[in-house]
C-alpha cells in the first residue's frame, strides 16, 4: 500500500504492536527545491504481512525533519535529529502511541550532545543508541570531516517516554558514516553500510 499523498524521501519508519510508521521526509528533488515534512502516517499490518491504508496522524513533530531517525519503544515514537532545511539538528521528539496506532502530541525530551541527521538508532533493553551520522546540512555530508563514528546511548523511562542524559559510547564505528542502518539482535549491535564522504 502506498502513503498517502504527497509522495516523500529521506523519510524514517518504524514498526510497533502491528502498525507502521513513517515520519518526516521531503518531497525529493524538484525544480524549486524541495519541501519538507513534520507529519506522521501509519498503516495497521495485517497478518499475511501486507500495509493498510495509511492515516495521517493528527499529531506532527511540530517542526519539519527529513534524514531523522525514528525508534518505537515501550510504547513511544521517537524522531532523533534530522536535518531542517537549514542543517543537522539534536532534538530528539517523543509521543505516546496508543494499541490503535494512534500518535499522541509529541514533545521533546532530552537533546544529542551533537546535531546528526542521517544517523542510524535502535533500541534494546530500555537504551536508546545513535550510531554515526552526518553533522551539516545535507550539502555537505559528503566531506568526510563532517561524518561521525561516535555511538551515543541513553536511558528510556518507560512509564513517561522521558530519556536520561546521553552517554558517549567508548566503543565507536571504524569508520565515519551516514545514511548507515543499524540493527540490535540477543545483545548485539549491527551497523550496515552507509557513505564516508
Amino acid at each position: 500500500t502506498q502513503f498517502t499523498a504527497p509522495n516523500r524521501a529521506w523519510h524514517s519508519t518504524g514498526a510497533y504492536n502491528g502498525y507502521m510508521y513513517v515520519v518526516g521526509g521531503d518531497s525529493g528533488w524538484q525544480p524549486g527545491g524541495s519541501v519538507l515534512y513534520d507529519g506522521v502516517q501509519y498503516s495497521k499490518i495485517t497478518d499475511a504481512g501486507t500495509a493498510g491504508t495509511y492515516t495521517t496522524s493528527g499529531s506532527t513533530l511540530g517542526a519539519t525533519r527529513r534524514g531523522a531517525a525514528t525508534v518505537l519503544y515501550g510504547s513511544y515514537l521517537y524522531a532523533i535529529g534530522g536535518d531542517n532545511g537549514s542543517g543537522a539538528t539534536n532534538t530528539v521528539y517523543r509521543a505516546l502511541v496508543a494499541s490503535a496506532g494512534t500518535v499522541g502530541s509529541f514533545s521533546t525530551t532530552t537533546a544529542l550532545p551533537a546535531n546528526r541527521t542521517y544517523a542510524a538508532a535502535v533500541a534494546y533493553n530500555n537504551k536508546l543508541y545513535v550510531i554515526g551520522g552526518c553533522s551539516s546540512a545535507w550539502t555537505s555530508c559528503t566531506t568526510a570531516g563532517n561524518n561521525a563514528t561516535t555511538v551515543y546511548s541513553a536511558t528510556i523511562d518507560t512509564t513517561n517516554g522521558n530519556l536520561s542524559a546521553w552517554t558517549t559510547e567508548s566503543g565507536t564505528i571504524t569508520t565515519a558514516r551516514y545514511g548507515l542502518s543499524a540493527a540490535v539482535y540477543n545483545g548485539y549491535l549491527y551497523v550496515m553500510g552507509g557513505l564516508n564522504g
